[in-house]
């Protein structure tokens, strides 16, 4: 990528909206059947990472993020374990505290440390 000048402010940062089925080191096995959209999110993640390198000596951090299981109609339902409201809350709060010690990261919605 070519090199670009950065806006004065806060660090610019890059957060990619993944999941926890695309982790091939904390591969679940009772969602074998999304091998579509699984391995999307895999390759989001294998972008993350490249980016994250290409990115970090330009100033700039990059992270994957799993949104976590949500309340919604594409798939939880009623029975998910995450209001929307709070799964962006804490994506809001790891791209404002994203700095480039946690750039390449695979974090969850609440800043844990997942697994690639």
């Amino acid at each position: 990528m070519p090199t670009r000048r950065s806006p004065p402010g806060p660090s610019p940062c890059v957060v990619n909206i993944t999941s926890w089925l695309a982790s091939i080191g904390g591969y679940a096995t009772d969602s074998a059947v999304t091998y579509g959209y699984r391995t999307a999110k895999a390759a989001l993640d294998m972008a993350t990472r490249a980016l994250a390198a290409e990115l970090e000596p330009e100033g700039s951090a990059t992270v994957a993020v799993n949104p976590g299981w949500m309340r919604t109609a594409m798939r939880g339902g009623e029975h998910a374990d995450l209001a929307p409201e709070d799964s962006v809350a804490g994506i809001i709060a790891i791209a404002d505290g994203l700095d480039l010690q946690g750039t390449g990261r695979f974090l969850d919605w609440d800043g844990a440390e997942h697994a690639y």
